[in-house]
C-alpha cells in the first residue's frame, strides 16, 4: 500500500475510534468505570493476517446491559486489544462470546462496514464458538484462525 493511501486510512480509523470512545461516555456520563482488564491476541483468516477485523465481545452474564461495549480492529499483522472506555483498556471481568466482522472503513464519512468478507459465518454470539473468561488477571487469546471457506 502506498503512504498516501495509508494516510487517510489512519486518519479514518482514528475517526472512528473516537466516534466509539465519545459514544461510550455519553451513556455513561455519571457513573462509575468498571475495572477492565487488559484482552489481546491475533486473528488469521486463511492463515493470513487480517487488517481491519472487527472483533466483538458479546457478554454471557446477568447485568451484561449495563456494562459498555467491548471491542477492537485488527492491526495490519492481525493483532488487536481489546478497548472498552479507552484503547487497549480491555474487557471487565465476566465471560464472553467473541463475533468477528471483517468489511472496511469508509474513507469519506469515517464509517465500517459494507460486506463482510467472512460471510457473516462469525457475527452471532449464539453459535460462536471463541469464548473467553475475563479475571483480574491480562488474557492472551493467543492466535484465532477463521476461514472463509465452508
Amino acid at each position: 500500500m502506498s503512504r498516501s493511501m495509508r494516510c487517510p486510512a489512519a486518519v479514518a480509523t482514528a475517526v472512528f475510534c473516537v466516534g466509539i470512545f465519545q459514544g461510550c461516555a455519553e451513556k455513561f456520563p455519571d457513573g462509575p468505570r468498571v475495572p477492565t482488564t487488559p484482552v489481546a491476541g491475533v486473528v488469521l483468516v486463511d492463515g493470513k493476517p487480517a487488517e481491519y477485523l472487527s472483533v466483538s465481545c458479546e457478554p454471557q452474564f446477568e447485568r451484561a446491559a449495563e456494562i459498555p461495549g467491548a471491542s477492537a480492529f485488527t492491526d495490519k499483522d492481525g493483532k488487536f486489544a481489546i478497548s472498552t472506555f479507552e484503547a487497549g483498556d480491555g474487557a471487565p471481568p465476566g465471560k464472553y462470546k467473541l463475533t468477528f466482522m471483517w468489511g472496511q472503513i469508509n474513507l469519506l464519512n469515517g464509517q465500517y462496514g459494507g460486506p463482510d468478507k467472512l460471510k457473516g459465518r462469525y457475527r452471532k454470539a449464539a453459535s460462536s464458538e471463541h469464548e473467553v473468561t475475563v479475571g483480574d488477571q491480562p488474557v492472551d487469546l493467543g492466535t484465532i484462525e477463521l476461514t472463509t471457506k465452508k
